[in-house]
């Protein structure tokens, strides 16, 4: 929709003509004027605007003025990808998906996992059970793992261990993250962490 006024001439018509039906409609409404003994009257019914859901609401801080204003729909911005067809190596995240969506605290992960993977790495997201995430790209991850089954489903750590280990035989991550919380990602990093420093007698796995 174009944002150009036009003039409407059978408007001004209206509005120059007093004898014609609409030529009150037609004339702008005045919030406040001075009365005939010099008192400042406000018109109390021009004031607010109408809210989304049909009730009036006046906005005494000025900071919103009304419906008629137009507001361009904001453009969604295109972010340019980065394929890696053959990573060297992989930085593996397990986000907590409270909800089945990444969280901020996900996202940040997943942003500290791109900067450590650079330009020949690339970020493994392991995700355990259905998600509703459709952005997983746009977030940093190259390659996404889905562990699905019965076992996994509600608090199961030790079986979240054993399918991160699997996960650990076969891409060898140079790092594991998992998010510091109390949705399960920290006691899941730290059980994990001790069962690959019983394995292989050294660390990969951070808790942020």
């Amino acid at each position: 929709m174009s944002d150009i006024i036009r003039r409407d001439p059978r408007a001004e018509w209206i509005a120059r003509n007093r004898l014609h039906p609409l030529h009150a409609a037609m004339q702008p409404a005045l919030n406040s004027w001075m009365g005939p003994n010099g008192l400042l009257r406000k018109n109390v019914h021009g004031l607010g605007f109408i809210g989304p859901n049909g009730i009036k609401r006046i906005d005494r801080s000025g900071a919103q003025q009304g419906g008629a204003v137009k507001r361009s729909a904001a453009a969604d911005v295109q972010l340019p990808l980065h394929a890696i067809v053959e990573p060297a190596f992989y930085i593996t995240v397990v986000p907590d998906m409270v909800g089945g969506r990444l969280s901020s605290h996900d996202r940040d992960l997943l942003g500290l996992a791109r900067q450590l993977a650079g330009a020949e790495g690339a970020v493994l997201a392991v995700v355990f059970g259905e998600h509703k995430e459709t952005a997983f790209d746009v977030a940093g991850v190259d390659r996404l793992l889905i562990i699905d089954g019965a076992g996994f489903d509600g608090y199961s750590p030790e079986q979240r261990v054993q399918g991160l280990r699997a996960v650990d035989n076969q891409f060898n991550p140079r790092h594991w993250l998992l998010p510091d919380s109390r949705s399960g990602g920290g006691e899941l990093g730290r059980r994990f962490d001790s069962d690959l420093q019983r394995g292989s007698g050294r660390s990969r796995t951070s808790c942020a």
